[in-house]
């Protein structure tokens, strides 16, 4: 069973869609170019995880999720296969709904920090991820989508 959740297009004219496959769930990640639709293969992150955004950037292709079975963020970049990024947030219960890049190769990355109960956002630039503080607001509010206009 599929699950998609994102869907994005990019200026090469290659299409992604991401979500879960499975039970237990584990992530799944869709390539649609001129021959069609076909199935990424991905790193293996654990025993149940997802995708829940994709988003294309200048220097490649990024998708974000949750790994429900070490209980953290997903970061996984396209360069010539699919590979998991290093996050700066190491341990607690945090996970990743949201993903964009501007023109200039800016990344802003949101979700929720259980551990915390608040919502997270880490921005990205030149490789480097940094988190941010997130705007106050009620307790345990999660973001669940991000978009860059420039």
């Amino acid at each position: 069973r599929w699950e998609l959740t994102a869907v994005a297009a990019c200026p090469d004219g290659t299409v992604y869609a991401v979500g879960t496959a499975g039970l237990p769930a584990r992530g799944l990640l869709l390539r649609r170019d001129a021959d069609g639709w076909k199935k990424e293969t991905l790193p293996n992150i654990s025993a149940a995880w997802d995708l829940r955004d994709i988003a294309c950037a200048d220097e490649g292709v990024y998708a974000v999720g949750y790994d429900n079975a070490n209980g953290c963020g997903v970061l996984l970049q396209k360069d010539d296969g699919w590979s998991q990024v290093a996050l700066p947030l190491a341990d607690g219960d945090w996970g990743l709904d949201g993903v964009a890049f501007d023109s200039a190769g800016n990344g802003l990355l949101v979700g929720f920090d259980a551990q915390n109960g608040q919502a997270l956002i880490i921005h990205g630039s030149a490789g480097e991820w940094t988190q941010e503080t997130a705007p106050s607001a009620e307790a345990d509010q999660p973001l669940l989508g991000v978009a860059i206009l420039d």
